[in-house]
């Protein structure tokens, strides 16, 4: 993938001219720019000929020493030969040592082509001009995500380089059905997005609407893969995502060949991925490198956690305030003796931790890291000893609620969802019981049945039950014996093994 491969505008730039003469070309580009301070306009004699030749580009996005080897090094040394050389654009592709060289001939395509790292060439009297990749590789090193740890996965992570985040993926998939589309989003910004996938495997429908959702972006920037998020997202008030993300190039790369479909930002290391799956927030990388046994039961228990942290505080709310009496009697008298003196109803008692662990947390995650974890750790035990010792809330309480926190930060896919429905479930639990609680859980699984991402159900392959990619949802099954891959993505392609009809027919019949 190369910065100065034509990329497909959202809306093709109107067709301009380039104009031979260069001191006219030489305004017109500087108008394009708004005479930006640094843009950079170099003319070259040629010492044997009449003609003059016109390098542009703008000084912070150009490597100044491939600019000096593979452009003028070689003009200068051309325009002092002994006979002549006739320059012109066409025989500047063989004069030229450049590997990457694009033709275009009009203005406003230059223009594109500078604003992506290239110097573009002019010669006085000719209207095409020619493109030559002098990207300066500026940024971060390969590094390991800090959000995404893997024990026995690989450890590198995307970066904020396009062209890095395509060759992450081009090391682990060797094959030429891999493809990368580079598109062009917002109308101040012109954010290269790059859009991957397994062109024998990926569902033609489900890509279709990708590109459907990304040509119809019409905002002005778009320059972090967040704000991108919210764009693709089918149900835009949706309470759990619909769109994946990750940071680790051989999770993206194993669901690429699931048959999702990547999108890829310049300048952001998350890389999306739809359609997006409920079972996809309890799947981690070392699920499949360790025990299967092992990892089927901790499948269950990051589900388990998911419920805990959830339904605990308002169970709590709601067995104390309506129903008492299924509470054992020992278990009834420790928790009326810790909370005597306690001047707050359960309900108002348990928002005001809640907020406290909010507050909390966003101060850990906004700090610098040393400072975070300080302020993270010994604010919790502080403010937690302090409260109990002043009579504000009881021990009880302040268990139930680090236990509701511990539990919230082993999904992190859903630590917002959840959040907002731990709130919801409070108020239906102080106001009906259990009774609310069960009305808001129905509710809510309800809408998880109705949920879709981009065509595919949101619970499948639960529900509805899809048996033969149950193999890879709650249970683990062993890596030899996923021979299939998920259904709801490539009905048309299921064999991890390959394509032939032969695969599909016998999987058909089962």
């Amino acid at each position: 993938m190369n910065n100065n491969s034509s990329p497909q505008n959202i809306s093709a730039p109107p067709f301009m001219s380039i104009n031979s003469d260069l001191n006219i070309l030489k305004q017109d580009l500087s108008n394009a720019f708004f005479s930006t301070t640094d843009l950079r306009m170099r003319e070259i004699n040629l010492l044997n000929s009449n003609k003059k030749i016109l390098i542009c580009y703008l000084k912070n996005l150009i490597d100044k020493e491939l600019l000096y080897d593979y452009l003028l090094k070689p003009l200068t040394e051309i325009g002092s030969r002994i006979p002549p050389v006739d320059v012109t654009i066409d025989s500047l592709h063989n004069i030229l040592p450049s590997y990457e060289l694009v033709e275009t001939n009009n203005l406003n395509n230059a223009v594109n082509y500078i604003l992506l790292g290239n110097a573009v060439v002019f010669i006085q009297g000719e209207t095409n001009a020619l493109a030559s990749e002098l990207y300066a590789q500026k940024g971060r090193s390969i590094e390991q995500p800090e959000t995404e740890i893997s024990f026995r996965g690989s450890k590198e992570g995307f970066v904020e380089s396009l062209n890095t985040n395509i060759f992450l993926l081009r090391k682990l998939i060797h094959s030429s059905n891999l493809v990368f589309e580079v598109v062009k989003v917002g109308k101040q910004s012109n954010t290269e997005i790059c859009i991957c996938y397994m062109n024998n495997i990926v569902n033609d429908e489900i890509l279709k609407k990708v590109k459907n959702k990304i040509n119809s972006i019409s905002y002005g920037s778009m320059i972090n893969s967040g704000v991108l998020e919210s764009f693709l997202s089918e149900k835009k008030y949706s309470l759990f995502p619909t769109v994946g993300n990750s940071e680790k190039p051989d999770k993206v790369a194993s669901k690429i060949l699931e048959g999702r479909i990547a999108i890829i930002i310049n300048g952001s290391p998350v890389v999306l991925t739809v359609p997006y799956l409920f079972i996809e927030a309890i799947q981690t990388s070392d699920d499949y490198t360790e025990n299967f046994f092992y990892y089927t039961i901790i499948r269950f228990l990051r589900l388990l956690a998911i419920f805990i942290s959830i339904f605990l505080p308002a169970l709590f709310v709601a067995i104390l305030s309506f129903n008492q009496s299924i509470i054992p009697f020992n278990l009834l008298i420790t928790i009326s003796s810790s909370r005597e003196g306690i001047p707050f109803p359960p309900f108002l008692e348990c928002l005001l931790m809640l907020l406290t662990f909010e507050i909390l947390k966003e101060a850990g995650i906004r700090m610098p890291r040393a400072v975070g974890q300080t302020i993270s750790i010994v604010g919790a035990i502080v403010l937690g000893d302090a409260a109990v010792g002043a009579g504000i809330t009881s021990p009880i309480m302040v268990i139930i609620i680090a236990i509701t926190a511990i539990t919230s930060f082993i999904v992190p896919p859903f630590m917002k969802s959840v959040a907002i429905l731990r709130i919801l479930l409070i108020i239906s639990a102080n106001t009906l019981g259990l009774y609310g609680i069960a009305l808001v859980g129905v509710i809510v699984f309800i809408y998880l049945c109705n949920l879709q991402s981009y065509g595919v159900p949101y619970l499948a392959p639960i529900a509805p039950i899809i048996q033969q990619d149950i193999k890879d949802s709650y249970i683990v099954y062993p890596m030899w014996a996923m021979v299939t891959r998920p259904v709801v993505f490539s009905p048309n392609n299921v064999y991890r093994a390959g394509n032939s009809k032969k695969n599909n027919e016998a999987d058909k019949n089962g």
